[in-house]
Parts: structure tokens; C-alpha cells; sequence
């Protein structure tokens, strides 16, 4: 009975502001709209208040009880959208492309791949520390030199 009269209050907010304007009109007496023979429209009525704050907290209350079903609903948006995108597909082929070739055994059972494992586990502190950023400063000049044959940098100030 709980769950029935939680969603009965949420419809009902949602609708109040709906029900309100189509009570008390909309084309003259509140906020939205304005008829020149009945004078400008004002948001300082009584009922464009009550309309207003209603409208709100009907909106932000309905958001609160459905919130597992805009859950769902945001998964499956996101899937589409994901389906839409061409990074996706690019992704889908990338991976496809690995599967069929073995490169990733291959770069996982190497022996730069062992050895570089080898070195991470044994070092400790400020060496790991170094040995890290050394690597990482590797990685970044071999991208810049690949970068450069096809026209592009990875430099800000290039």
C-alpha cells in the first residue's frame, strides 16, 4: 500500500502545475503568457507561485521515485549511443583484429615484457620511483618519433 500511494503522490505532483493552468488559464493571468487586453502577464500571483514551486517539486519528487527506472532507461541510452559512435565500432575492429593476430600473447610473453616485470617487482623505493618516470619518458619520446613520421606532435609548443 506504501508503494502504491508513493507513486500516486509522484503522478500527482507531476501533474498539479498541468492542472492548475488548465484551471486557471494560461493566456492571461500567469507568468506564461501575456495578453495585452487583460494587462502584462506577472509571475507574482498566487497561482503562478503555487504553479512554479509545484512544478519543481513534482519533477524533483518523480525523479526520486523512478529513479531506478531512469537507471535502466540511461544504461540502455548509453548502449545506444555507444552504438552510434564510431570509436565503438573502431574499438570492436581493434580488438577483433588482436584476437585473430595473437599480438597481445605475443607482447604479454616477451622477453622486454618479462624483463621490465622483473625489474618493477625487485626495485623499491626512489628507484622504482625513477625507473618508472625513466620508462615513461621512453614511451613518450618512441610516440613522438611515430607522431612526427605521419605530420602530428605530441608537443604543446610544436
Amino acid at each position: 500500500m506504501k508503494r502504491i500511494f508513493k507513486h500516486i503522490i509522484a503522478w500527482f505532483g507531476l501533474s498539479l502545475p498541468w492542472i492548475l493552468i488548465w484551471i486557471y488559464g494560461y493566456g492571461h493571468t500567469t507568468c506564461f503568457g501575456g495578453d495585452e487586453e487583460f494587462g502584462p502577464s506577472s509571475c507574482y500571483y498566487f497561482v503562478d507561485i503555487i504553479t512554479m514551486v509545484s512544478l519543481i517539486v513534482g519533477i524533483l519528487y518523480f525523479l526520486w521515485v523512478y529513479q531506478e527506472q531512469y537507471r535502466i532507461f540511461g544504461k540502455y541510452c548509453n548502449m545506444i549511443k555507444d552504438w552510434l559512435t564510431p570509436n565503438h565500432w573502431a574499438i570492436k575492429i581493434a580488438e577483433k583484429g588482436l584476437e585473430k593476430t595473437s599480438i597481445r600473447e605475443k607482447a604479454e610473453n616477451s622477453k622486454l615484457r618479462k624483463w621490465i616485470d622483473n625489474k618493477q617487482e625487485t626495485l623499491t623505493g626512489w628507484k622504482w620511483i625513477l625507473f618508472n618516470i625513466v620508462l615513461g619518458i621512453v614511451v613518450l619520446i618512441i610516440i613522438e618519433l611515430f607522431a612526427n613520421l605521419l605530420g602530428l606532435t605530441i608537443l604543446p609548443w610544436r
